[in-house]
């Protein structure tokens, strides 16, 4: 869906597939959004897909001090004569089970610093050379220094072209096993004690 205004999304008790971005995130959203999943599987997609900007994205994901609501903030530089950074209005959601993005056909950035417990993520990128670091840089970063206590899901990572992909586990002084497996163009990352 497309939005000018905040709004609210309550899932109530039922299944539900919250699809918003409608190909263009930055165009199309411009009013913060709360997804409240509820009890039942929920999923969420952030398309900004039918995009090719001029320069890459950047695509942020975190989570609230609760550890139970994720956050979503897309960022794009602009080049002169108008030069800037457009940033979209924050999208959270909690009690959603599954996110995905469908990221836009540049070279974006795209940063995990934590996801919501109970939610997985998967990534998509197309075109570019994409790096994905689960923290900062088509890069994904994820973790944020401390992986296993950062993310409360499973992360999954599509790309045409992965340039990177960097797991941020860094301040996590345990020792953790972390199942990375590469198969043409997907790359899944699990984690473990």
């Amino acid at each position: 869906f497309e939005t000018d205004a905040a709004v609210i999304l309550d899932g109530g008790d039922g299944e539900n597939a919250y699809r918003i971005g409608a190909g263009n995130y930055l165009q199309n959203i411009r009013g913060a959004v709360t997804i409240l999943g509820g009890s039942q599987v929920d999923e969420l997609t952030i398309d900004d897909a039918d995009v090719v900007p001029v320069t890459g994205d950047l695509y942020q994901f975190d989570r609230s001090s609760d550890a139970r609501t994720g956050t979503f903030i897309h960022q794009r530089v602009l080049l002169p004569p108008l030069p800037g950074v457009l940033t979209s209005p924050l999208l959270s959601f909690s009690a959603v089970e599954s996110a995905q993005l469908d990221g836009n056909w540049s070279a974006n950035d795209f940063v995990v610093h934590a996801t919501p417990v109970g939610t997985d993520l998967t990534l998509r990128a197309w075109g570019g050379e994409d790096q994905f670091r689960l923290e900062t840089a088509d890069r994904f970063s994820i973790g944020g220094g401390n992986y296993l206590n950062h993310i409360g899901g499973e992360v999954t990572v599509f790309g045409e072209a992965i340039g990177n992909l960097i797991i941020d586990d860094r301040n996590n002084q345990a020792g953790d096993v972390h199942d990375v497996r590469f198969g043409g163009i997907l790359g899944a990352v699990k984690k473990g004690r």
